[in-house]
């Protein structure tokens, strides 16, 4: 099982050490499946993976102007949970 410390906090996300840069989303369900505890620390991070799982296979039925809303209400606090678990 991978330890928490080979992941680190990025531009865009929790990635493994190494390994080349993805979405925050698709790194918070490796994040998930590597630390419970720390995943847990991230607000709505369930939601979060939800939300990329509906845009990467569902984008024919998203309403962008909630999907907007979410962003604009949402992108900082989760930004704020990601330093707040790398420190």
């Amino acid at each position: 099982m991978r330890r928490w410390s080979m992941l680190r906090i990025g531009p865009v996300g929790v990635m493994e050490a190494g390994a080349p840069w993805a979405t925050r989303e698709q790194t918070l369900y490796r994040l998930r499946n590597v630390d419970e505890s720390v995943f847990e620390q991230i607000h709505h991070g369930h939601r979060i993976i939800g939300t990329r799982n509906l845009l990467a296979h569902g984008y024919d039925i998203v309403d962008y102007e909630i999907l907007w809303t979410v962003i604009e209400r949402w992108l900082e606090p989760l930004e704020i949970d990601l330093r707040s678990i790398s420190e």
